[in-house]
C-alpha cells in the first residue's frame, strides 16, 4: 500500500496499524477500528471440527500460509508464535488475504486473519473461521497521502469511516 500511496496508484489503502517509523515521509494515517484474528481452514480439514478456540501451540506442524513476515499480518501471526518459543511451519507467503483465501480454499493449508476478511467465504461455506487462543486483535488504519482528495473521495472515505465506526460499536 505504501508503494502504491507513494507512486500515486491509489488515494487510500487500509491495512494494519504500523509502527510511524516504518511509515514513508508524506504518507498519513488514522486509526479505523479494531479486528480480532482468527484461524481459517477448508471446511474438511481436521481443525474445522474443532468445538472450542484453536490454541496457537497445537498448529505449530500444520502448514500455513502467512502474510509477509516483516508487516502486518505475517508480523502479528509471527509474534504468536514467538510468544510461546515456537516457530511456525510456512508453506507459502502470499502478498494478500485473498490469495490466502484461496489457497486455504484448496485445501493445501491453513492460515490466520483478521476474521472479518473471512466471513463472506464461511458465509458460502468454503472456509471454516476459528477463534484462536490466545486471542489476538489488530488495529486497521487508513493510510493516504498528505495532499487533499477531490470533494468526492474525501466524502467516500468519510463513509468509509463511518461504516467502521458502526461495525466496530455494533
Amino acid at each position: 500500500i505504501f508503494n502504491d500511496l507513494h507512486e500515486e496508484r491509489v488515494d487510500a489503502g487500509i491495512a494494519i496499524e504500523s509502527d510511524p517509523e516504518r511509515v514513508p515521509g508524506g504518507i498519513v494515517s488514522e486509526r479505523l477500528t479494531r479486528a480480532e484474528m482468527a484461524q481459517i481452514a477448508h471446511p474438511t480439514h481436521w481443525l474445522a471440527r474443532a468445538r472450542k478456540p484453536i490454541d496457537i501451540g497445537s498448529l505449530v506442524s500444520e502448514p500455513i500460509i502467512m502474510s509477509e513476515l516483516t508487516v502486518g499480518y505475517g508480523q502479528v501471526v509471527l509474534s504468536l508464535f514467538a510468544d510461546l518459543g515456537i516457530r511456525p511451519n510456512i508453506l507459502a507467503i502470499a502478498d494478500n488475504i485473498e490469495t490466502m483465501k484461496v489457497i486455504v480454499q484448496s485445501g493445501t493449508g491453513i492460515a490466520i486473519v483478521p476474521r472479518d476478511c473471512a466471513a463472506n467465504e464461511a458465509a458460502l461455506g468454503v472456509i471454516k473461521v476459528l477463534p484462536i487462543i490466545p486471542a489476538r486483535s489488530v488495529t486497521l488504519s487508513l493510510f493516504r497521502r498528505r495532499q487533499p482528495l477531490s470533494r468526492r473521495k474525501e466524502a467516500y472515505l468519510a463513509a468509509v469511516r463511518e461504516l467502521l465506526k458502526d461495525a466496530d460499536t455494533g
